[in-house]
């Protein structure tokens, strides 16, 4: 069974909300949202939301987690950034209509 759009925007919602909240994580959990991103850019609602700013950065932050050496100050240095992308994600979820669910 594959995941819905809005299941992969509400498990995206949860990594970043998680490493805001506890401000510690995995790399493996970067790499999710690395994937995570890669597959929600490409869904024809993607450009029309406010999602759609932040997904650079937000993958540039995956991918340093990815290789970083001290992911919790990885996470630390990132945090401003992580609750505003959370917000971001919980409000562009409504946007996205998956056409078969």
């Amino acid at each position: 069974m594959s995941l819905t759009t809005k299941d992969q925007l509400g498990l995206l919602y949860d990594l970043i909300s998680l490493h805001a909240e506890e401000c510690s994580g995995s790399t493996e959990e970067c790499e999710q949202i690395s994937r995570l991103i890669t597959v929600i850019k490409n869904h024809p609602s993607f450009n029309q939301s406010a999602l759609a700013a932040h997904t650079q950065a937000m993958d540039r932050y995956a991918k340093d987690g990815m290789s970083s050496t001290d992911i919790d100050m990885h996470i630390h240095t990132y945090q401003n950034d992580l609750e505003k992308w959370a917000m971001s994600i919980k409000d562009s979820t409504p946007q996205f209509v998956d056409e078969v669910e």
